[in-house]
């Protein structure tokens, strides 16, 4: 370091423009960088894989939905029928005065016992929790239905 007139002069650093001969003057010149990828290109080239990402994403749901589910030992429909027919022979007032273990056994099905009317309101009526019923009819549909039905009949007692 030079010092002229009191101000310091520092040197320029060794180039290969300035004299170097040290190994960065002997070294190959970096190459050129790639120029970026055209914009519209590169917006193209992601949608088309956002596109085929949503296709396999697609077609795994509908094969899902597809998958047979374990099914429900106990039918619904044919209870209710069951039911109306029920109270076409004793009339609205003689069906409603009948005690709903009666009712039950009158359909064909044992009475419910306290913890499933309990539980019956879990599952089913303005208070019940959705995604648990959910879970609950692919997981044991026959519980779940069997639970509706004793939810149709302990209603009026709840």
């Amino acid at each position: 370091m030079a010092t002229t007139n009191g101000v310091s002069i520092t040197p320029a650093p060794l180039t290969p423009e300035y004299g170097d001969s040290g190994p960065r003057a002997l070294a190959a010149p970096a190459a050129p960088a790639a120029p970026p990828p055209d914009k519209d290109e590169e917006i193209s080239r992601l949608k088309q894989l956002l596109a085929e990402r949503d296709g396999e994403l697609e077609s795994k749901r509908i094969a899902d939905a597809m998958k047979p589910g374990p099914k429900s030992t106990i039918n619904r429909g044919a209870i209710a029928v069951a039911r109306q027919r029920l109270k076409t022979t004793l009339g609205n007032a003689g069906y409603f005065a009948t005690p709903p273990a009666k009712r039950m056994q009158l359909l064909g099905l044992s009475p419910a016992t306290p913890e499933e009317v309990v539980e019956c309101q879990k599952y089913h009526g303005p208070k019940s929790n959705s995604l648990a019923a959910s879970q609950l009819s692919k997981t044991d549909p026959t519980r779940y239905a069997r639970l509706g039905v004793v939810f149709d009949e302990y209603r009026d007692t709840l």
